[in-house]
């Protein structure tokens, strides 16, 4: 009888053990798990909104790093100087695109921590690339690419004509082609900036010894850089002028 009641005793604080045991695993794998996707958010970085973000910022077109550096012209490319320069990916779940001399502001929804779309602006999709960090405006493997700018603040860049040339003229115009005090001689480069664009041909504006700004076209071919005489046309009607470009005048070689 006496070990009876010891065996049942024993039972019951069997069960009993057993049972405070299945609670407390139960309760520690709340908190584990949530810890866990706690940590996948810090690590990701993602936004209250769902947002990653390092997809926040302002995102320069590849054009001028890549096509113009490469190609080195302007013509072809100076749409983008209108109103495609740059993205800027707000936390206020806002996406503007900036150019020179337009830009427009909406609001995006976040599809996933790495895309964003503007339901009410033309359904723009812009998707990120955490591998490659850069941002595609629409839909791979043709849309257009947007890579980090060279320094923070670039939209003062764009909102500055004067500031954008410079910059510009920098990026095209080194001084292993030209003499060292020419370069700063050139004032003005052919962005498409102005209400009417009057050269159909890359040309830059270059300071003469009186102070005058005379215009040249100019083309790389290899390592020679050719600048061309230009004759200019005044349309009375208009009150416009417009520029013709000419035979060569100059050429600059890249020092060996």
């Amino acid at each position: 009888m006496r070990i009876a009641l010891l065996l049942s005793i024993f039972l019951l604080f069997s069960c009993s053990g057993q049972g405070d045991r299945k609670t407390t695993l139960s309760s520690e794998n709340i908190p584990i798990e949530q810890k866990t996707n706690d940590k996948q958010s810090e690590t990701i970085g993602l936004l209250p909104n769902g947002l990653a973000q390092t997809m926040t910022g302002e995102w320069l077109t590849a054009v001028l790093p890549d096509s113009i550096v490469k190609s080195k012209e302007i013509l072809q490319w100076k749409n983008v100087f209108y109103g495609d320069l740059l993205l800027l990916i707000k936390e206020n779940d806002t996406l503007i695109i900036r150019g020179n001399m337009d830009w427009g502001s909406e609001k995006y929804t976040v599809v996933d921590a790495k895309t964003i779309i503007t339901p009410e602006w033309y359904k723009t999709r812009v998707v990120y690339s955490p591998e490659k960090d850069i941002v595609y405006r629409g839909s791979e493997p043709s849309a257009p690419v947007y890579k980090r700018p060279p320094f923070k603040d670039f939209e003062k860049i764009i909102d500055d004509e004067k500031l954008l040339m410079e910059y510009m003229i920098n990026l095209l115009f080194k001084n292993d082609y030209l003499p060292t005090d020419f370069a700063s001689k050139i004032k003005y480069i052919s962005l498409g900036l102005e209400t009417y664009t009057p050269f159909t041909f890359d040309a830059i504006g270059i300071e003469n010894p009186i102070g005058e700004i005379e215009y040249f076209g100019w083309k790389y071919s290899g390592d020679t850089l050719n600048l061309y005489k230009t004759s200019s046309t005044y349309d009375e009607d208009s009150g416009f002028i417009s520029y013709k470009q000419g035979e060569l005048d100059k050429q600059y070689f890249k020092n060996k």
